[in-house]
């Protein structure tokens, strides 16, 4: 393994802040509505947070597998 391979390897600082932005994102949410009654309090606004929750998370995923296929190849 070289030392370019190992540096594509390690998360950079904008992936690991991005990470606790999401991560602080999803416990709101998840406080917000873990339970029956806190979803049925608020369907519209349940349906719109998971959305938005959701496609956050999507296009990190979706950027993550960006750079992986980037610099692996898509194997």
């Amino acid at each position: 393994m070289t030392l370019l391979t190992v540096y594509f390897l390690l998360p950079n600082k904008a992936y690991i802040d991005e990470m606790g932005t999401i991560s602080e994102t999803f416990m709101v949410y998840k406080e917000r509505f873990n339970t029956r009654s806190k979803i049925s309090a608020s369907p519209d606004s349940f349906a719109s947070e998971s959305d938005r929750v959701f496609s956050v998370i999507e296009k990190r995923i979706d950027r993550e597998e960006s750079h992986y296929i980037n610099f692996y190849g898509d194997k």
